[in-house]
């Protein structure tokens, strides 16, 4: 029997209130411990550390896992131009996440949390610092890009030649012939 569409919806949403379940069942703590001033939090280096490596070993692993999967559903002729897609834009949204994040951290930022107000408590400094930051990393990642490209073109061409072009890449570069 097929179930329809809204039954698996409903199924995904009973789960999920199931999970959230120890989390309604907390009592809240009593007044007297709440109102004992908590200590200053410690931010713990190896702790700090180990988020990054975490993080790394993540990021090494989503990249050619998403490239695999992707150039998995294409024919094999589009497997490379696939990888490469996969690759750039996983680049790209990298760029943009971090860009937006450093924006969004200099307009949300608060005294609480960070020691510093950012742009919502009436303190526009840090979202220029922010700013900043990431006009010099775009404009350091877009340096470095030229250069790399200028070093691979030394030793490989990135173009083929006006006249290879004009008789055909198939031709040229491939040595097929017109039947």
């Amino acid at each position: 029997m097929k179930r329809p569409r809204y039954f698996w919806g409903l199924s995904a949403l009973l789960f999920a209130l199931l999970l959230a379940l120890p989390a309604l069942a907390q009592t809240a703590a009593p007044a007297a411990a709440a109102a004992a001033p908590a200590a200053p939090p410690k931010i713990d280096t190896g702790d700090t550390a180990w988020m990054l490596t975490s993080t790394a070993l993540v990021l090494l692993m989503t990249v050619p896992g998403l490239a695999l999967f992707y150039a998995g559903m294409v024919r094999k002729k589009n497997v490379l131009a696939t990888m490469a897609q996969s690759l750039a834009a996983v680049a790209l949204i990298s760029i943009l996440w971090v860009a937006l994040g450093i924006v969004l951290t200099g307009i949300f930022a608060t005294a609480s949390i960070g020691g510093t107000s950012g742009l919502l408590e009436g303190d526009p400094h840090l979202l220029l610092i922010q700013l900043y930051g990431v006009a010099a990393t775009l404009g350091w990642t877009v340096a470095a890009t030229y250069v790399l490209l200028k070093l691979v073109s030394l030793f490989v061409p990135l173009r083929v030649s006006l006249q290879q072009e004009m008789e055909g890449l198939d031709i040229s570069q491939h040595g097929e012939a017109l039947q």
